[in-house]
Formats: C-alpha cells, sequence, structure tokens
C-alpha cells in the first residue's frame, strides 16, 4: 500500500460564513481520504516531485449548501485532479 500525504495550506472560497471554516475543512479532508482511497492517484503524481498547486477546475456551490456538502464537492473535485487518467486503474 501507498502512503500518500496531502497537506492543504490554502482553499480559497468566495463566499460561505468565516464560522464554516471548520466544518468545511473536515469535510473536505474526509472526502478526499474516502475518494483516493477508491480511485487512487496518476502514476505520474506517485513518480514526481511534490506538487505545489492543484488545479480542481471551479464548482458551482449553491450559497445555501451547508459546509459538509461543499467539503464533499470539493473533496471529490481535488481528488478527480489527482485520479488515474480515465481507462487506467
Amino acid at each position: 500500500m501507498t502512503r500518500i500525504e496531502v497537506h492543504v495550506d490554502r482553499l480559497v472560497l468566495d463566499a460561505g460564513s468565516p464560522n464554516d471554516g471548520r466544518a468545511l475543512a473536515t469535510a473536505v479532508a474526509r472526502a478526499l481520504s474516502q475518494a483516493l482511497a477508491v480511485h487512487g492517484v496518476g502514476d505520474a503524481i506517485l513518480a514526481g516531485p511534490a506538487i505545489d498547486r492543484v488545479d480542481a477546475g471551479g464548482l458551482t456551490l449553491a450559497p445555501s449548501a451547508p459546509p459538509a456538502t461543499a467539503g464533499h464537492q470539493i473533496g471529490h473535485a481535488v481528488a478527480a485532479a489527482l485520479a488515474p487518467p480515465r481507462g487506467k486503474p
């Protein structure tokens, strides 16, 4: 089993309450962990040096989405950016 360590230095959101930060961070970590456990990461990521930045693309979150829902979507978007190319295990 390969150990993958992910450190999120900064997550930039244009909306939401500052009070939701901890719940959002917890939800992102949980979703990212689950998605990486299922889908893994691409060979290029495992073979290369540390990645300074991951562009998970843009997400449209409902303004009323609770932190757990938003975090789930964000975590899965980041995991998809790290996943192996489609068609590869």
